[in-house]
């Protein structure tokens, strides 16, 4: 969503290192099931056992993983990233602004 930017980011797994890498200014490399319906089925979430590096440097964000891929929540990539996030409760929509910075709301 934010490719095309210039707060665009990649997502890269290590496996050696067990680390995942998020890599600013970077066009994000998609996977082919991003922004796929969920089945709704209930899912087991572990939180990761991974480091999580952000441009090298391990970062305190949280990944969970279900059923063998990684999950941010969305707020904590966008913090990373200094990307604006809003909320509409009435049409249950997430915002994103790359022209304005992470807001802690």
């Amino acid at each position: 969503m934010v490719n095309g930017t210039t707060k665009n980011f990649e997502i890269t797994w290590d496996a050696i290192n067990n680390a995942i890498n998020l890599l600013s200014n970077k066009p994000y490399t998609p996977t082919g099931g991003e922004m796929a319906k969920d089945d709704v089925k209930t899912k087991n979430a572990t939180i990761t056992t991974s480091k999580i590096l952000v441009d090298g440097k391990e970062a305190n964000l949280q990944a969970y993983n279900i059923n063998g891929s990684n999950y941010f929540q969305l707020r904590a990539v966008m913090q990373a990233f200094d990307i604006y996030v809003g909320w509409d409760g009435a049409t249950s929509t997430a915002t994103l602004d790359t022209n304005q910075g992470y807001v802690v709301q």
